[in-house]
């Protein structure tokens, strides 16, 4: 839904490069992660903005796959809630 928003200000972020394809997965237990290697974010629900806050934050784990800003945790956190919160 908010992916053409997203493009305009991601294309422009250095390392970003966007997945083909990837899966998102409910998990059961524990805290959100990205699968890189299989490009599986799990995530446990997709209801509220925690929710979305997770997901957005996993799939910049993924986008950024292969740059150092893909584990930089605090670069990652605020553009999730830069793009969330716009």
């Amino acid at each position: 839904k908010k992916m053409p928003q997203w493009r305009r200000v991601l294309q422009d972020e250095m390392g970003y490069n966007e997945p083909d394809v990837f899966a998102v997965c409910r998990l059961v237990s524990g805290f959100p992660y990205t699968d890189r290697q299989q490009k599986r974010l799990f995530i446990r629900n997709f209801f509220t903005l925690q929710d979305r806050l997770d997901l957005t934050h996993e799939y910049l784990h993924l986008a950024f796959d292969g740059y150092p800003t893909g584990l930089d945790e605090n670069y990652i956190e605020t553009l999730t809630r830069q793009l969330l919160m716009d």
